[in-house]
């Protein structure tokens, strides 16, 4: 994969490609074509590991685990660092716990790598023009990473060296999305999340509780929204859903949202966990569940309002509006076509993997 870094000042040289209106969805606001390079910069990160792979891919498990260590994580240890991977409370060594299986499992999904990072080298252009397109006003002026997460995210908003900044793990996305996917929608979804925070400022997570379920549900749910009215041919998959848990839980809409209800501002680490996390451990709560539910809220709501007001919506009016929403899913009978205007066409890719 050649430097992404090196495409910052290509970015501005590329035409912008409007976002076509998915079904359902409020008209954005009208923007012309803006060529100007954008505010971030890009940072291809991956040079360590392709070099630590072209000498260890026939080391054995403990050479492999070694030359890692020293040849990538060494050279980028902000990258690797409990705020990067290490998200979860619960598991406090979570990159050592994860290195061993992950390492083993690359042989399978390094060709898919490979190709990955081609497509978003040819591509990251034309998705951040279409981006502005919709938000001109766009003005983060932070970092994108194109990284290696061992798996644990594919798009992730994290703090790297006291710094806001964007982070896409290739491997994470090669084996949820395959090589043939348009990372497009992603890329929109987590950097909407940082347009999102100059929009409104969300509640900010407590050292110590109580925190609520309330804010994570919106800017998720959001974010799956705004992803799927820039791209709205795109699968389940790549806007971060899948068919299964969509499945679940509509199956499960009102109870699942009688407990959100519940957990809107008092809620435990573990909840979230299992609402937002794929690790969580609850059977009866599809993992991720809180993307979709979220995306169900913001998509009610853009009936009701226009877009631009949607994006914008801050402070007790939006917990009102989360909460008023909500009950209706709660009062609301299941109905077969409720996933309208999201996935009509999505299924039957899907089922490829995207």
């Amino acid at each position: 994969m050649k430097a992404l870094a090196k495409l910052t000042a290509a970015l501005a040289l590329l035409a912008s490609c409007g976002p076509a209106e998915p079904a359902r969805a409020p008209a954005p606001p009208a923007a012309s074509a803006d060529t100007r390079a954008p505010s971030y910069q890009v940072v291809d990160a991956t040079a360590p590991f392709w070099a630590f792979w072209q000498s260890h891919a026939r080391s054995t498990p403990e050479a492999r685990l070694a030359g890692f260590r020293e040849l990538v994580i060494a050279r980028n240890p902000a990258l690797f660092g409990d705020g990067v991977i290490g998200r979860d409370p619960l598991n406090p060594d979570e990159l050592g716990a994860r290195l061993p299986p992950w390492l083993a499992s690359l042989d399978a999904r390094i060709d898919a790598m490979r190709a990955l990072g081609r497509s978003v080298e040819q591509d990251l252009g034309r998705f951040d023009a279409s981006f502005r397109q919709v938000f001109p006003d766009m003005s983060w002026d932070g970092t994108v990473y194109f990284t290696v997460s061992v798996d644990a995210f594919d798009g992730a908003v994290r703090r790297v060296d006291g710094r806001l900044a964007l982070l896409f793990g290739l491997d994470k996305i090669a084996l949820l999305y395959g090589p043939d996917a348009s990372v497009g929608p992603l890329f929109h979804h987590e950097l909407f999340h940082l347009h999102h925070q100059k929009l409104c400022s969300m509640p900010e997570p407590k050292p110590e509780g109580p925190n609520g379920l309330w804010p994570p549900l919106w800017t998720e749910g959001l974010a799956v929204y705004v992803s799927h009215h820039l791209n709205p041919k795109a699968t389940l998959r790549e806007l971060t859903l899948s068919p299964e848990m969509v499945s679940a839980a509509d199956a499960r809409m009102a109870p699942l949202a009688g407990e959100l209800l519940r957990l809107l501002d008092d809620a435990r680490e573990e909840d979230y966990r299992d609402y937002f996390l794929g690790a969580g451990q609850r059977e009866d709560v599809p993992k991720r569940a809180g993307y979709y539910i979220g995306y169900r809220l913001a998509r009610s709501l853009s009936k009701q309002m226009s877009f631009d007001r949607l994006v914008r919506l801050c402070g007790d009016e939006l917990r009102t509006a989360i909460e008023r929403e909500l009950q209706r899913l709660i009062a609301a009978e299941p109905r077969s076509n409720e996933r309208v205007g999201l996935a009509r066409h999505s299924h039957a890719r899907a089922a490829s993997g995207g």
